[in-house]
């Protein structure tokens, strides 16, 4: 997908574990833009935590306050954005996220995504009881759709945060003037 002319924002989408948060607080740092993470909005609009929100209501609830979010973030200007890893499974979360914004996939290699994903009890399983299996069966669902959605694509197994961000700056300064 080519990213657009206009970009008003940049946009980051991945498996959770990949790295988004940290990629994008630093990006917001470099650009002196702000940083937000759609799963912080839920959890503060909540009043809890994710996994809570999960356990209470389910992810059906969960992911009704994640389209929420990518509404109002539709036109959010000057600002990093971090999204949870699934939001990308509601098309209209992309229509409202992608327009204006220059849309990165943050991705690593499955063993590396469990091993962070595991050091993270705040982290809920999607779909299955066990880790790896909740992984590779989500990850593999959903990889077509962080094709399908991303302008760029960068790889955080081996690379250093500082060398990351400066790919995604280069990227990003020949679309964004």
């Amino acid at each position: 997908m080519p990213p657009p002319w206009n970009i008003q924002r940049l946009v980051l989408i991945g498996y959770r574990g990949a790295g988004k948060t940290t990629i994008g607080r630093e990006l917001a740092r470099r650009l002196s833009w702000k940083y937000l993470s759609t799963d912080r909005m839920i959890e503060e609009s909540a009043g809890m935590s994710i996994a809570e929100m999960v356990r209470r209501f389910g992810w059906p609830a969960f992911r009704e306050q994640e389209a929420r979010v990518a509404r109002e973030l539709q036109s959010a200007r000057q600002v990093v954005i971090d999204c949870g890893g699934g939001i990308i499974e509601q098309e209209q979360n992309m229509h409202y996220l992608n327009a204006g914004a220059f849309t990165v996939w943050v991705d690593a290699e499955l063993p590396l995504l469990l091993k962070r994903i595991a050091s993270d009890p705040e982290r809920p399983l999607l779909s299955e009881s066990n880790p790896w299996e909740d992984l590779e069966k989500n990850y593999r669902r959903r990889l077509p759709l962080y094709r399908k959605y991303s302008h760029f694509y960068v790889d955080t197994t081996h690379a250093t945060v500082e060398k990351i961000c400066e790919t995604i700056l280069q990227r990003f300064n020949q679309h964004e003037r």
